[in-house]
């Protein structure tokens, strides 16, 4: 591919021009608000007290993928609003209350 200025300029009006269809607003609100409850669960459990059983590796890599898959499925249903908003943000529905 040729990447000269004409074609960056080009390339780039193109793509500012597209918006992104409602699912896929909706697809990275959700994203957006896994990510956020993904670092909530990550923090509460930093604060709980050490224990020797399991504390072992294995087992923080188990629970990492427990608060991953946590997040993932609460995501659009906590009824957080913050996928809700970033749909709004983003479709042009003005700014988000």
């Amino acid at each position: 591919m040729d990447l000269t200025v004409s074609n960056l300029k080009s390339t780039m009006s193109a793509t500012a021009d597209t918006r992104p269809s409602a699912q896929e607003l909706q697809k990275a609100g959700e994203g957006f608000e896994s990510m956020f409850l993904g670092i909530l669960l990550k923090g509460g459990r930093a604060g709980l007290p050490g224990d020797e059983l399991t504390g072992s590796a294995a087992v923080s890599s188990s629970l990492e993928m427990l608060d991953t898959q946590l997040a993932k499925d609460a995501a659009g249903r906590a009824c957080l609003g913050i996928a809700a908003a970033v749909v709004r943000q983003f479709s042009g529905g003005g700014v988000a209350s």
